[in-house]
């Protein structure tokens, strides 16, 4: 389900976890879903870079 892309939040509610801690023992993430983490800041340079372009 993480690996689909959905929430890990969500994933905590179905497993009936109260904390995240658990859940994340739980879940193993792999190094393809980290390699699509993106930052906040990366997100605006890529919107000001295209903004740009036109």
């Amino acid at each position: 389900m993480l690996e689909g892309g959905t929430d890990i939040r969500y994933i905590q509610k179905f497993l009936s976890h109260s904390s995240i801690k658990t859940t994340t023992v739980y879940t193993h993430i792999s190094q393809k879903s980290t390699k699509k983490i993106e930052s906040p800041l990366d997100k605006m340079a890529k919107k000001y870079k295209n903004k740009s372009k036109n």
